[in-house]
Protein backbone atom coordinates (compact mmCIF):
# COMPACT_ATOMS: atom_id res chain seq x y z
CA UNK A 1 0.00 0.00 0.00
CA UNK A 2 1.16 3.26 -1.09
CA UNK A 3 0.80 6.61 1.14
CA UNK A 4 -1.88 7.49 -0.91
CA UNK A 5 -3.96 4.42 -0.35
CA UNK A 6 -3.61 4.45 2.78
CA UNK A 7 -5.23 7.89 3.38
CA UNK A 8 -7.94 7.12 0.84
CA UNK A 9 -8.35 3.66 3.00
CA UNK A 10 -8.68 5.15 6.20
CA UNK A 11 -11.46 5.81 8.02
CA UNK A 12 -10.23 9.22 9.07
CA UNK A 13 -8.44 10.27 5.84
CA UNK A 14 -7.74 14.21 6.99
CA UNK A 15 -6.24 12.76 10.10
CA UNK A 16 -3.93 10.03 8.36
CA UNK A 17 -3.02 12.60 5.56
CA UNK A 18 -1.81 14.84 8.44
CA UNK A 19 0.03 11.97 10.08
CA UNK A 20 1.71 10.50 6.60
CA UNK A 21 2.75 14.12 5.91
CA UNK A 22 4.51 14.73 9.61
CA UNK A 23 6.19 11.25 8.69
CA UNK A 24 7.15 12.20 5.60
CA UNK A 25 8.79 15.43 6.81
CA UNK A 26 11.17 13.56 8.82
CA UNK A 27 12.44 11.01 6.01
CA UNK A 28 15.56 12.62 4.83
CA UNK A 29 17.38 11.28 1.86
CA UNK A 30 14.79 8.60 1.25
CA UNK A 31 15.57 6.91 4.68
CA UNK A 32 13.76 5.86 7.43
CA UNK A 33 12.09 8.66 9.33
CA UNK A 34 14.23 10.55 12.31
CA UNK A 35 12.71 11.16 15.85
CA UNK A 36 14.46 14.23 15.85
CA UNK A 37 13.11 15.66 12.68
CA UNK A 38 9.26 15.46 13.99
CA UNK A 39 7.47 18.71 12.94
CA UNK A 40 6.30 19.46 16.50
CA UNK A 41 3.90 21.83 14.88
CA UNK A 42 2.25 19.58 12.21
CA UNK A 43 1.82 16.53 14.88
CA UNK A 44 0.40 19.01 17.53
CA UNK A 45 -3.07 17.81 17.33
CA UNK A 46 -2.47 14.02 16.72
CA UNK A 47 -0.23 13.39 19.88
CA UNK A 48 -2.66 12.99 22.28
CA UNK A 49 -3.05 9.49 20.52
CA UNK A 50 0.45 8.94 19.41
CA UNK A 51 2.87 6.59 20.71
CA UNK A 52 6.43 6.21 20.36
CA UNK A 53 7.73 2.73 21.41
CA UNK A 54 11.37 1.30 21.22
CA UNK A 55 12.59 -2.14 20.09
CA UNK A 56 14.49 -3.75 21.90
CA UNK A 57 14.09 -7.59 20.57
CA UNK A 58 11.47 -10.12 19.57
CA UNK A 59 10.43 -10.01 23.24
CA UNK A 60 10.57 -6.35 24.16
CA UNK A 61 8.80 -3.16 22.94
CA UNK A 62 8.79 -0.37 25.56
CA UNK A 63 6.40 2.50 25.72
CA UNK A 64 8.80 5.54 25.78
CA UNK A 65 5.58 8.06 25.30
CA UNK A 66 1.69 7.81 24.96
CA UNK A 67 -0.33 9.93 24.28
CA UNK A 68 -3.00 11.80 27.07
CA UNK A 69 -5.79 10.28 24.65
CA UNK A 70 -4.14 6.40 24.81
CA UNK A 71 -3.76 6.58 28.55
CA UNK A 72 -7.46 7.71 28.79
CA UNK A 73 -8.58 4.63 26.58
CA UNK A 74 -6.09 2.46 28.29
CA UNK A 75 -6.56 3.00 31.80
CA UNK A 76 -3.21 3.53 32.62
CA UNK A 77 -0.01 5.29 31.82
CA UNK A 78 2.39 2.43 29.83
CA UNK A 79 5.23 4.29 29.79
CA UNK A 80 8.04 1.69 30.21
CA UNK A 81 5.88 -1.43 29.98
CA UNK A 82 6.17 -3.74 27.46
CA UNK A 83 3.72 -3.16 24.40
CA UNK A 84 3.46 -7.17 23.97
CA UNK A 85 2.18 -7.83 26.86
CA UNK A 86 -0.77 -5.69 26.13
CA UNK A 87 -1.37 -7.62 22.75
CA UNK A 88 -3.98 -10.50 22.96
CA UNK A 89 -2.38 -13.42 23.53
CA UNK A 90 -3.48 -15.50 20.86
CA UNK A 91 -2.41 -12.22 18.39
CA UNK A 92 0.92 -11.76 19.84
CA UNK A 93 3.21 -14.09 17.83
CA UNK A 94 1.53 -12.05 14.66
CA UNK A 95 2.19 -8.87 16.38
CA UNK A 96 6.26 -9.54 16.94
CA UNK A 97 6.24 -10.54 13.54
CA UNK A 98 4.47 -7.53 12.53
CA UNK A 99 6.91 -5.16 14.61
CA UNK A 100 9.78 -7.00 13.40
CA UNK A 101 9.33 -6.73 9.12
CA UNK A 102 8.80 -2.93 10.50
CA UNK A 103 12.41 -2.23 11.62
CA UNK A 104 13.98 -4.85 9.63
CA UNK A 105 12.68 -4.50 6.29
CA UNK A 106 11.46 -1.31 7.06
CA UNK A 107 7.90 -0.39 6.10
CA UNK A 108 4.86 0.70 7.67
CA UNK A 109 1.82 -1.07 8.98
CA UNK A 110 -2.20 0.28 8.96
CA UNK A 111 -4.27 -2.44 11.02
CA UNK A 112 -7.74 -2.27 11.62
CA UNK A 113 -8.61 -3.95 14.40
CA UNK A 114 -10.78 -4.00 17.89
CA UNK A 115 -9.83 -4.10 21.87
CA UNK A 116 -10.88 -4.66 24.52
CA UNK A 117 -9.84 -2.11 28.13
CA UNK A 118 -9.71 -2.49 31.71
CA UNK A 119 -13.00 -0.66 32.15
CA UNK A 120 -14.76 -3.31 30.12
CA UNK A 121 -15.14 -0.86 26.60
CA UNK A 122 -14.52 -2.73 23.49
CA UNK A 123 -13.51 -0.22 20.50
CA UNK A 124 -12.77 -1.13 17.03
CA UNK A 125 -9.19 1.32 16.25
CA UNK A 126 -7.39 2.26 13.24
CA UNK A 127 -3.29 2.47 13.73
CA UNK A 128 -0.76 3.53 11.47
CA UNK A 129 2.71 2.71 12.65
CA UNK A 130 6.33 3.53 11.08
CA UNK A 131 9.94 2.86 11.75
CA UNK A 132 11.74 5.66 13.12
CA UNK A 133 15.60 6.54 14.26
CA UNK A 134 16.23 8.28 17.03
CA UNK A 135 18.82 10.46 14.45
CA UNK A 136 20.73 10.56 11.08
CA UNK A 137 23.10 8.22 12.82
CA UNK A 138 21.26 5.85 14.37
CA UNK A 139 19.80 2.11 13.22
CA UNK A 140 15.74 2.03 13.19
CA UNK A 141 14.74 1.09 16.54
CA UNK A 142 11.53 2.92 17.52
CA UNK A 143 7.64 2.80 16.52
CA UNK A 144 5.72 5.99 15.85
CA UNK A 145 1.96 5.35 16.16
CA UNK A 146 -0.89 6.95 15.25
CA UNK A 147 -4.32 5.85 16.76
CA UNK A 148 -6.76 7.50 14.76
CA UNK A 149 -9.96 5.95 14.96
CA UNK A 150 -11.86 4.43 18.04
CA UNK A 151 -15.23 3.71 17.61
CA UNK A 152 -16.89 1.95 20.83
CA UNK A 153 -18.36 -1.68 19.60
CA UNK A 154 -19.78 -2.28 23.13
CA UNK A 155 -19.19 -3.21 26.93
CA UNK A 156 -18.71 -5.29 29.29
CA UNK A 157 -17.75 -6.61 32.61
CA UNK A 158 -14.33 -4.72 33.70
CA UNK A 159 -11.44 -6.64 33.46
CA UNK A 160 -7.95 -6.63 35.41
CA UNK A 161 -6.21 -6.29 32.01
CA UNK A 162 -6.24 -4.38 28.30
CA UNK A 163 -6.48 -6.92 25.37
CA UNK A 164 -5.23 -5.09 22.40
CA UNK A 165 -6.12 -6.49 19.05
CA UNK A 166 -8.35 -9.21 19.68
CA UNK A 167 -9.50 -9.26 16.16
CA UNK A 168 -8.06 -7.74 13.57
CA UNK A 169 -10.47 -6.67 10.54
CA UNK A 170 -7.29 -5.93 8.19
CA UNK A 171 -3.62 -5.69 8.20
CA UNK A 172 -1.60 -3.94 5.66
CA UNK A 173 1.94 -2.88 4.98
CA UNK A 174 2.97 0.35 3.81
CA UNK A 175 5.44 1.44 1.32
CA UNK A 176 7.60 4.10 2.66
CA UNK A 177 10.02 4.32 0.05
CA UNK A 178 11.80 0.67 0.26
CA UNK A 179 8.91 -1.69 -1.39
CA UNK A 180 6.77 -3.91 0.18
CA UNK A 181 8.19 -7.62 1.56
CA UNK A 182 6.19 -10.13 0.29
CA UNK A 183 4.77 -11.89 3.52
CA UNK A 184 1.31 -12.48 4.97
CA UNK A 185 0.61 -10.41 7.92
Amino acid sequence: MTFDELIAQSIAPSKTAAFVTGYRETQTDGNVGEQDRLPMRTMAPMLPNVTLTEYHNEEKILYRIAGQDVVERLGFNPIGQNVLDLIAQEKRSAAIDLHDVIIRHPCGSYVLYESTFQSGRRARSESITFPMRKDAACEAALFLSYHVHHQPTGYGETSETTSLGQSHQQADLIDIGFGIPKIPI
